[in-house]
């Protein structure tokens, strides 16, 4: 009996975890950036081929909830890119600082070279994080005005050409 109930209980789990979604109603923004994570296809495949029953819309509408909240998963998990940037950093200043006292040790020389490349790869993801989120936030706020004005400017020619 309890065996059955405990069956019941991770199945229920199970299905909860897969198809949880944000019910809040805001609209559905892809970041780019998440292409370039290794698990970003499986993410979309494993929601993409789960069998919704309804009208077309409401599966399309259903799956991409889905994504939403599994996208924002993928982002928990990535983490701080500043933090993971300032964590390199000290990781290699302590190694290269280690390496000033025992200049001669080989494995201290290799895991210098190991922290630089580490450090090197969580700079150009930060930097590549950071000019992805300024584009959408110059697209957002700036991209309106730039608009507003050509359209005055439109207006104006307009009524000076004979």
């Amino acid at each position: 009996m309890k065996q059955n109930i405990q069956k019941a209980n991770d199945k229920a789990k199970d299905v909860e975890m897969e198809w949880r979604f944000v019910s809040k109603s805001t609209i559905f923004r892809f970041d780019n950036f998440l292409v370039k994570d290794s698990q970003f296809l499986n993410v979309v495949d494993k929601v993409w081929r789960h069998n919704i029953v309804g009208v077309p819309l409401y599966e399309i509408t259903r799956k991409l909830k889905t994504l939403k909240y599994e996208f924002k998963e993928l982002w928990k998990k990535k983490g701080n890119y500043s933090l993971n940037v300032d964590k390199a950093r000290k990781f290699l200043d302590i190694t290269q600082s280690m390496l000033m006292e025992y200049p001669t040790m080989e494995v201290l020389q290799d895991l210098e070279k190991y922290c630089k490349v580490v450090f090197s790869r969580a700079i150009k993801i930060e930097r590549e994080y950071l000019t992805h989120r300024a584009k959408l936030v110059w697209l957002k706020d700036c991209d309106q005005c730039i608009s507003f004005f050509f359209k005055k400017l439109a207006v104006k020619t307009k009524h000076k050409i004979f």
